[in-house]
């Protein structure tokens, strides 16, 4: 599994300068990704084959106003599975900030 935290546009925008895009967050939630490598390698290949059945990008429980967030850039998101760590992550780790992915 790996964790995901996407964002909820408020609006569809284009041309949004970089100091401007979290202006159009109205918020978050959690996504765990699920992979399913063996149904991957028994059809030789591509990614997407692995991660692409129904259900494999459960979403939430929880959405999370922006407002509520002072710093979206620096989140910690814990993943435990049956009761035990599985990971974590410190959004500030990320390749691209918040901002660029907003853009992107």
């Amino acid at each position: 599994m790996e964790q995901i935290w996407p964002l909820f546009a408020r609006e569809i925008r284009k041309n949004v300068v970089e100091e401007n895009a979290l202006d159009y967050v109205a918020g978050y939630f959690i996504v765990n990704e699920l992979s399913e490598r063996e149904w991957q390698a028994e059809r030789e290949g591509q990614w997407t084959k692995g991660k692409s059945h129904d259900t494999f990008a459960p979403l939430g429980p929880w959405f999370v106003t922006a407002d509520d967030i002072a710093d979206p850039g620096d989140v910690n998101l814990k993943l435990t599975v049956n009761g035990g760590p599985a990971g974590w992550i410190n959004k500030n780790h990320d390749i691209w900030g918040r901002e660029g992915l907003e853009l992107y």
